[in-house]
């Protein structure tokens, strides 16, 4: 059972928060079984004219491969956060006078 809960701005109408939860162990292939995980996002609106972007994750899991007990927790920052230019404005090229090379 996968518990997830969503926080929104209701102003923005935007996605602020995202948790996961895992309520129950469960297998996801014949050796691998997840016992118990969590994942928390975050989203912060960069520019006003585009969705959300996400700019933190952070979680913990515990599984089992083969038997063997395997853990572990992550967290990931982004502090620089810049909207893609468009292909077409990458370029600001103004084409010269045809000329022709001689040999």
């Amino acid at each position: 059972m996968l518990q997830l809960r969503l926080r929104v701005n209701k102003e923005q109408r935007a996605l602020e928060h995202v948790d996961i939860h895992l309520g129950a162990p469960f297998r996801v292939r014949a050796f691998v079984r997840i016992k118990s995980g969590e994942i928390g996002m975050d989203y912060v609106s960069v520019d006003s004219q585009f969705a959300p972007a996400l700019t933190a994750m952070h979680g913990d899991l515990s599984l089992s491969v083969f038997f063997l007990p395997v853990s572990g927790k992550f967290e990931i920052r982004r502090t620089d956060l810049r909207r893609v230019k468009p292909y077409n404005d990458h370029f600001q090229v103004k084409a010269g006078p045809l000329q022709f090379i001689s040999f």
